[in-house]
């Protein structure tokens, strides 16, 4: 496996040693009785985020204004920017959702950039983007261990269009 200079092989091959196939054991109730059916479990969990989590009361904390100012105010997209933010996308990804894929966004890069600083700009100018670039499908994957003790990592998906707006705004702040 080594000679054959395959790494990716090699990291799988030590993910499948190292990999916990164990599942979940079965939960016991406060009387110390086992938990079998499905109905039992969820009432089970039920009971415990229930007396694990605080009611909520309606009330928000008071947070002071922490935008640090008007640093937005001085960027502008222009077609070299978007380029170079289009051309960070990865290809071989699946459309979010706004349904493009970033294959086709990059294939078409020279058409679309112009427009698109067109428009980042002038959503720039009212203060607002489109609500599909506020949303992503967020999926938790698997991944036996984490510093929260969940076990599960967040893998977002975002809209094409609205990561090439991101990016240029992420490296100018």
């Amino acid at each position: 496996m080594v000679c054959s200079k395959n790494l990716g092989k090699f990291y799988e091959f030590v993910n499948t040693r190292l990999a916990n196939k164990h599942g979940i054991g079965t939960p016991k109730n406060s009387s110390g009785q086992s938990v079998t059916n499905d109905t039992d479990w969820a009432n089970l969990l039920n009971e415990y985020f229930t007396s694990v989590n605080v009611p909520d009361d309606g009330k928000l904390p008071n947070f002071s204004d922490r935008s640090g100012g008007d640093k937005l105010d001085n960027i502008i997209f222009n077609r070299h920017v978007i380029v170079k933010a289009i051309k960070k996308l990865k290809p071989n990804l699946s459309a979010g959702p706004d349904g493009y894929p970033p294959v086709l966004i990059r294939k078409l890069v020279n058409s679309i950039a112009e427009p698109l600083a067109y428009i980042y700009n002038s959503f720039m100018s009212v203060g607002q983007v489109l609500n599909v670039w506020r949303r992503a499908i967020v999926t938790p994957v698997y991944t036996g261990r984490s510093p929260a003790g969940c076990g599960h990592s967040k893998i977002a998906l975002c809209a094409c269009t609205g990561f090439c707006m991101w990016l240029p705004l992420l490296t100018s702040v």
